[in-house]
């Protein structure tokens, strides 16, 4: 039996995220879209190559505004730590990149 080792529940949902390397390797960035959030991190796919586990990167997350429950949209950003690159299955050449937030997300609107 699969024990779940996650802290935070996920939320299946397909976000814009940008994302760019902080640490001392060669400098990484682009902009895709989410796989799943929590509040400890972010799933996203990918074809960059060199994140691996270890590196540092600011993300950036945008809301949409819904509808009838809140009118602005927002971004979500932090500093996080790449925990796992996983090849996406049926996805030659994308990868799936899990994040941990290293500090609480920031919310702006």
């Amino acid at each position: 039996m699969h024990t779940e080792k996650r802290k935070h529940r996920r939320l299946d949902i397909s976000l814009p995220v940008a994302f760019a390397t902080v640490d001392q390797g060669t400098p990484t960035s682009g902009s895709t879209t989410t796989l799943n959030v929590s509040t400890g991190g972010v799933y996203f796919g990918t074809r960059q190559s060199g994140l691996a586990p270890g590196r540092r990167l600011n993300v950036e997350l945008s809301i949409p505004p819904g509808q009838g429950h809140f009118p602005y949209e927002g971004r979500i950003s932090s500093e996080a730590e790449v925990v796992r690159v996983d090849p996406l299955e049926g996805n030659t050449g994308s990868w799936g990149i899990a994040a941990q937030f290293r500090n609480p997300p920031r919310l702006d609107f």
